[in-house]
């Protein structure tokens, strides 16, 4: 389907269909697990990589330097992720998920997991298909610049 066969309010609409959700689920989380949107993200980015420099942190998560320190202090004062010096580079810092901040993300990973397994029985197999293939092309769909103009 290309872009001219899809009208702005249509458009519209779906943008805040999706917002509502991922607002809405977000909260969800934030509440059950007493953490912010941003401390969430930062540790699940950090699950699925070893160690990261804070720099790398800032670009995933397009914020500024002192913002991604910032998040990372909160998350070590609450125990979840630690610093250390990097053995090749003793200038650089590298963060990394602990067991506490492991075990946290699985509990979250699965509430999430349940309740998509539990919502997702109402729809029929054709329109579980389309939400599959539309999630694969979302990033890509919402993608933009960020203010420093990289993507």
């Amino acid at each position: 389907m290309h872009a001219e066969l899809i009208d702005r309010e249509s458009i519209r609409s779906l943008l805040l269909n999706i917002l509502r959700g991922v607002y809405r689920f977000e909260q969800f989380e934030v509440h059950k697990f007493g953490l912010t949107f941003q401390q969430i993200y930062l540790l699940k980015f950090l699950n699925g990589n070893t160690e990261l420099t804070i720099s790398k942190i800032a670009q995933e998560m397009r914020m500024k330097l002192f913002s991604a320190t910032r998040l990372v202090d909160q998350l070590e004062e609450k125990s979840l992720i630690e610093r250390k010096r990097s053995k090749t580079d003793k200038r650089s810092v590298l963060v990394t998920l602990v067991k506490k901040g492991q075990r946290l993300i699985k509990k979250i990973d699965d509430a999430t997991l349940d309740t998509i397994l539990s919502n997702i029985t109402r729809f029929s197999e054709e329109e579980i298909k389309a939400f599959l293939l539309t999630s694969e092309y979302i990033e890509a769909i919402l993608d933009v610049e960020t203010q420093d103009g990289t993507k």
